[in-house]
C-alpha cells in the first residue's frame, strides 16, 4: 500500500481585535528554549521593578512575548502596584493565548487605576479571547463611553460583536472607525471578515485591495491570502502570504499559511523552510505542527513527524486530520495495526468530511479483521 499523509492545507484564521493598550507588542513571540526562562537573572534593589519592565518592553518590542511576560511577571511581583506592568502582563499573556491567566491580570491593573489608559480595552479584549463575549462587551463599551474617540476600544467592540455572528452591528463600527481613520489596518481585516464570514469573498478582497492605498499590514496580506485561498486561486494566495511575510516575518500565521500553500503547489523545500519557521516562532500553533509533520514524513523522517503530530493533538484534542496522519504513520512506516485503527477512530470521531470518513472506515474494518 503505498497511502501517504494527507496534504492539509491548514490555515490560520484570525480577525484582528486591537486589545493591546496602546502599546506596541507583536503577535506571535520567539518562544524560549527549556530553562532559559529560569536562568535569566532577575534584578534586585530598589530600582528592580523599572529596569524588569523595561525589559519586559524591549522584548515584546523585538516579538519576544514569551520572555516579555516573565519579565512583567517580575516586575508586579517586584512592585505589586505598578499598573502599567499588569497591563502589559495581560496584554503578554493574551498574546499567548492565556485567556484566562491575562483576565487575572488585567482585572489587577483595573484594581490599581481604572482609569488608566489603555486598561479596559486590553481587558475587553482579554475576556473576548476566553471566551465571555457579553463580559467584553460591557467593559468595552465602557471604555467607548469614558472616551469616545478611543478608535482601538471602538474595533474591539465591533471584533466582539464579529466573534457573536452579530455582523450589522459589527460592520457599523468597522466603518465608523475606518471614517475617522482611514489607516487603522485592524479595522479594515475586521470589516472585510465581516463580508467574508456571510460569503461574500469576492468583496471582502475588494475591502482589503482598497485598504493598501492607505493602510498596510502584515495581517492585511495574511487575511488576503486566506480569501483566495478559499476561492482557490492558489497563486494569488501564496503571493499574498509571502507579502505577509516580508511585511512581517516575524508573523508566525502568516509563515504557517505560506508553508500550507507551498504544500499545495508542491513547493517542499519552500513548505518546509516556513513551517520550521513558523514554529520556531511560535511553537503552539496546531496546524502549522500538523503540515511540518506531512514534510517531514515526505522527507522520510517518520520519527520526527510523528513528534509533530502528537504535539498537534496536544494543542488541539480535536483536530481530525492529525488523527488520520498518524494512524496513516502508524499502519505504514511503523506496521502497528492497533495504534493505527485507534487514531483512525479517534479521526471518524471528530472528521466531518464524510467521503474521507467512508474511506477511513473501510481501513478500520480491514486492519481489524
Amino acid at each position: 500500500m503505498n497511502r501517504r499523509l494527507i496534504w492539509m492545507l491548514a490555515l490560520i484564521v484570525v480577525f484582528v481585535a486591537a486589545g493591546c493598550g496602546g502599546k506596541s507588542m507583536k503577535d506571535a513571540g520567539e518562544p524560549l528554549e527549556p530553562g532559559e526562562e529560569a536562568e535569566e537573572p532577575v534584578p534586585t534593589g530598589p530600582d528592580a521593578d523599572m529596569i524588569l519592565y523595561n525589559q519586559g518592553v524591549d522584548a515584546a518590542r523585538s516579538g519576544e512575548i514569551k520572555r516579555a511576560e516573565n519579565r512583567f511577571g517580575h516586575a508586579v511581583e517586584a512592585n505589586p502596584n505598578m499598573v502599567e506592568a499588569w497591563l502589559n502582563l495581560g496584554v503578554a499573556r493574551t498574546k499567548l493565548g492565556k485567556s484566562d491567566q491575562a483576565v487575572d491580570a488585567l482585572q489587577r491593573a483595573m484594581t490599581i487605576n481604572p482609569n488608566y489608559p489603555g486598561v479596559r480595552t486590553a481587558l475587553g479584549a482579554a475576556l473576548a479571547e476566553a471566551g465571555r463575549q457579553s463580559e467584553a462587551l460591557g467593559v468595552l463599551n465602557q471604555a467607548v463611553a469614558s472616551n469616545p474617540s478611543d478608535l482601538e476600544a471602538k474595533n474591539d467592540v465591533g471584533a466582539v460583536y464579529l466573534s457573536m455572528g452579530r455582523y450589522r452591528e459589527a460592520e457599523t463600527l468597522f466603518r465608523e472607525v475606518i471614517a475617522e481613520d482611514v489607516s487603522i489596518v485592524d479595522a479594515h481585516v475586521n470589516l472585510a471578515r465581516v463580508y467574508h464570514n456571510q460569503g461574500k469573498t469576492e468583496m471582502a478582497i475588494t475591502i482589503l485591495n482598497n485598504a493598501q492605498g492607505y493602510a498596510e499590514s502584515s495581517e492585511l496580506h495574511n487575511n488576503m491570502g486566506q480569501y483566495y485561498t478559499a476561492l482557490a486561486d492558489w497563486g494569488r494566495a501564496r503571493d499574498a502570504f509571502r507579502k505577509a511575510v516580508n511585511a512581517d516575518p516575524g508573523n508566525a500565521a502568516a509563515q504557517g499559511n505560506l508553508g500550507a500553500m507551498n504544500i499545495k503547489l508542491k513547493d517542499l523545500d519552500g513548505a518546509r523552510e516556513a513551517l520550521e519557521t513558523a514554529v520556531k516562532l511560535d511553537s503552539n500553533i496546531a496546524q502549522v505542527q500538523t503540515n511540518l509533520a506531512t514534510i517531514l514524513r515526505a522527507d522520510g523522517d517518520a520519527d520526527g513527524a510523528k513528534e509533530h503530530l502528537e504535539r498537534a493533538i496536544a494543542l488541539d484534542p480535536q483536530m481530525a486530520e492529525a488523527y488520520l496522519n498518524l494512524g496513516i504513520l502508524y499502519e505504514i512506516d511503523f506496521d502497528d495495526k492497533s495504534q493505527a485503527v485507534a487514531n483512525y477512530q479517534r479521526y471518524l470521531g471528530y472528521a466531518t468530511d464524510g467521503e474521507r470518513k467512508a474511506q477511513v472506515q473501510e481501513w478500520v474494518t480491514r486492519l481489524s479483521k
